[in-house]
């Protein structure tokens, strides 16, 4: 008698559960075949139809054209019973070839899935600042989020705009206005946790734009404007509400690659520090 096997994968993430099913017919291993559906036990139940027709597609019946989440599990006959193993037994060698199902992958069954998932969302933030003024200043911040999935790992490139409040500075030459704003960019991975309600998401984080000292109440004022640059790394804790909105809480430590001084007559108005932090609490929304 011919024993065959089934081969199944099921990944579960936010976006939802996608699965593989392969048949092993002795030393031969079928196609494997995707599935993607809203939930893990939709998954599972259209696993069950497929498997029953890759077995015994004239016991099996239904359709292939209904949606994963419409698919309802087949009862196996006598000498169709699965086992824990994956393997069913008795199964005739002239078996008829099953029919093809919705979706196909290229892989095989004894190579890992390529699976692979792309994301754009964007996020909206409040922000408290170190080191652009004396003292620390509340901003806001817009960012463009996309990520893609790989087998193995989950990247994200982040990229926007910051700005903070301006501060006043008086001193006993004058008053000068801080003003800053700068280009983000971060390169983060992910790390999925409590069943993917919660992303770790250490980065790589890069600043470049302008601190800018205007003054006034003093003689010959003039503006100062210089670039800023900077660079460090953070760590951020993403919160899924639900598959298109999520909460973020993120910190940032940067290294000023400039430190400038900004002086008002013989006065100092402020000395770029050697470490700026950033703290960031925002919303996310999905858009793709």
């Amino acid at each position: 008698m011919l024993q065959r096997k089934l081969h199944v994968r099921i990944a579960v993430s936010p976006q939802g559960a996608r699965a593989e099913i392969a048949v092993e017919d002795g030393a031969v291993i079928s196609q494997a075949r995707t599935i993607e559906a809203r939930t893990c036990s939709e998954a599972v139940d259209a696993l069950a139809l497929i498997a029953a027709l890759m077995l015994d597609p004239l016991q099996a019946g239904g359709s292939l054209t209904q949606s994963a989440a419409e698919l309802k599990t087949p009862e196996p006959s006598a000498d169709q019973q699965v086992t824990a193993t994956g393997e069913a037994a008795n199964e005739p060698a002239n078996q008829p070839a099953s029919s093809e199902p919705p979706r196909m992958s290229a892989e095989q069954s004894g190579a890992p899935p390529a699976t692979r998932a792309s994301t754009l969302a964007l996020a909206g933030s409040a922000l408290l600042i170190t080191g652009i003024a004396p003292s620390a200043r509340p901003g806001f911040g817009l960012t463009a989020r996309a990520t893609r999935r790989f087998t193995r790992v989950t990247l994200a490139l982040h990229a926007g705009i910051r700005a903070a409040l301006p501060e006043t500075q008086t001193v006993t030459d004058g008053s000068a206005a801080l003003r800053w704003w700068s280009a983000h960019f971060n390169a983060c991975t992910h790390t999925s946790i409590a069943r993917g309600a919660l992303v770790v998401l250490p980065c790589a984080a890069g600043e470049l734009g302008a601190l800018t000292a205007q003054g006034s109440r003093t003689e010959a004022a003039r503006d100062s404007r210089r670039v800023w640059s900077a660079a460090g790394a953070g760590l951020g804790v993403v919160w899924q509400v639900s598959r298109r909105i999520g909460l973020f809480l993120a910190g940032e430590g940067l290294l000023p690659l400039v430190r400038d001084r900004y002086l008002l007559g013989r006065s100092v108005v402020h000395r770029v520090p050697t470490l700026t932090i950033r703290g960031e609490l925002g919303v996310s929304v999905r858009l793709l």
